[in-house]
Formats: structure tokens, sequence, C-alpha cells
């Protein structure tokens, strides 16, 4: 699905067109949570390429959106200023992509991970921009063997899960 017009660069006017998109996509996003019964932390967001995009932006903006979130090929339209361990991110990038450099997914986990967000970062030698086998692979096992950082914060600092008044330890 293309949730905004493209353009040739990155500008600032593409910011623009995210924020105009956004609440439609965010609308989808509780509108399917609440048609299927499923709590937002228990949500799992999976885009590729703009989806991704939108993914990423949707959990900058909303950090109660989804628990986690798997972007294939996507990027922050601009980077965040602040990071939350509410959503575990998972970000898979094909080295050779065209399209959506790798760049921009090294400097997201690293702007993500010095904020104190809860971010990992895998990338696919010799892939383009496309998911493939591998990529699909990394993607179920981070869905199915990464715990999420908010669950040791939890752990740390003594609270039950679902707390909402946890003090994070760092």
């Amino acid at each position: 699905r293309q949730w905004f017009a493209e353009t040739p660069t990155h500008d600032q006017s593409e910011q623009q067109r995210v924020n105009a998109a956004l609440p439609q996509f965010v609308d989808s996003v509780r509108h399917w949570q609440q048609e299927s019964g499923v709590r937002a932390e228990a949500t799992a967001l999976i885009g590729f390429s703009q989806g991704g995009s939108m993914v990423l932006e949707g959990v900058k903006a909303h950090t109660d959106l989804a628990g986690r979130a798997v972007i294939f090929s996507g990027r922050f339209t601009s980077l965040p200023e602040k990071a939350s361990t509410r959503t575990t991110i998972h970000l898979i990038h094909g080295e050779d992509d065209d399209v959506i450099p790798v760049q921009h997914a090294e400097k997201a986990a690293q702007s993500l991970t010095a904020l104190g967000g809860d971010v990992t970062l895998d990338i696919v030698e010799d892939l383009a921009h496309a998911i493939d086998d591998r990529s699909m692979q990394l993607a179920l096992n981070h869905l199915r063997y990464t715990v999420p950082k908010r669950y040791f914060d939890e752990a740390l600092s003594g609270a039950k899960p679902g707390d909402d008044d946890v003090i994070m330890m760092m």
C-alpha cells in the first residue's frame, strides 16, 4: 500500500506528507486491535519500505501503538528525539538496498539505542530492496525469541507486568 506520495529526495515535505497520512494509519491499527480484541502491547506491526516507514513514524508518535515493530527496508522520515521501551523495534535491511540505503537503518538503530530505546538491527548480505527467506527468518526469530527490554526493566524495578507507574532503571 502507498500511504503517501513519494519524491525523489527525502525533504521536509516528505515529513508533512507522512504526518498527513499518520492519523489514518493509526486509526486503522487501533480499529483492528479493537476488532480482534488484541491489546496494543500484544500487537506486532510489520511493514516493508513505505509501510515500514509508516510503522516507525506511528510508534514514534504513539508509544502505546504496538509492543513490537518489524521493519523491512524502511526508514524514519526524521530520526526520533526520544525513545520508549514500550515498543521493541526490529530493523531488517538489505545491505545492497538502493531505494532506501542501509545507512538509514544504521542511523535509526544508533539513535534509538542512544535514546534508551529497544532496537535490534540485522543487515542482510547481498540483499537489495526486498524481503527474502533470510530476512523473513530473522523477523520470525525476533518475534519468537527476543525478549523485550521492558520486561527486564519491569523485573529490575520489582514491579508487576503491566504496572503503568513503573520507574525504569537504567
